[in-house]
């Protein structure tokens, strides 16, 4: 955590909410992205960006630079509102909601292979796929993501592995298959 960002923290844990607002524009778009990420659906995601800032906000005073860095706390927060939105959901749906890759603009080549990388990942255990997106995605760190999910960084690192490695082995099998039904 840099001073800048560490003097924000502690301004706002002196009662300073505008400097919250600094804090509140530099994680915005991440926070944003990984709950969309998840739910898939820019409305609730908007909702629970909302809910993720205001949990943050109410809860500063709490948080201490010594055990964590702000970035996996609100991180943590963000995943841990989108977690209580889906146990208070009717709806069941997916926790492990991938990222819509049809808003990247590409050539329809890298668009189908987007989409075969999407399929192979949602293929993957959710700890899996939340670690991998978040190192990948989010360029988190591994001990980031280890306060984030609530596991060792050393787990994370052989989680990310594994998956890693199963999203090769199935990719090249499709790389496989491709070549065989063309040739």
């Amino acid at each position: 955590m840099d001073n800048k960002e560490l003097a924000l923290i502690q301004a706002c844990q002196s009662g300073n909410n505008e400097a919250f607002g600094q804090l509140y524009d530099q994680y915005f778009k991440k926070i944003y992205s990984f709950i969309y990420y998840k739910v898939s659906h820019k409305e609730s995601a908007e909702d629970l960006v909302a809910d993720t800032f205001y949990k943050a906000l109410a809860n500063l005073k709490k948080f201490n630079s010594a055990q964590g860095n702000f970035n996996a706390w609100i991180y943590r927060i963000a995943r841990n509102t989108v977690i209580d939105h889906y146990r208070g959901s009717k709806d069941v749906q997916d926790l492990g909601a991938l990222p819509d890759f049809s808003e990247i603009d590409s050539t329809i080549d890298q668009r189908l292979s987007l989409e075969e990388v999407r399929d192979k990942l949602y293929k993957l255990n959710e700890t899996q796929r939340e670690i991998i997106i978040l190192r990948v995605w989010h360029d988190l760190s591994y001990q980031e993501i280890a306060e984030i999910v609530g596991k060792s960084e050393d787990n994370c690192k052989m989680i990310f592995s594994r998956g890693i490695k199963e999203l090769r082995l199935s990719l090249a099998s499709l790389i496989i298959l491709f070549t065989m039904l063309i040739n």
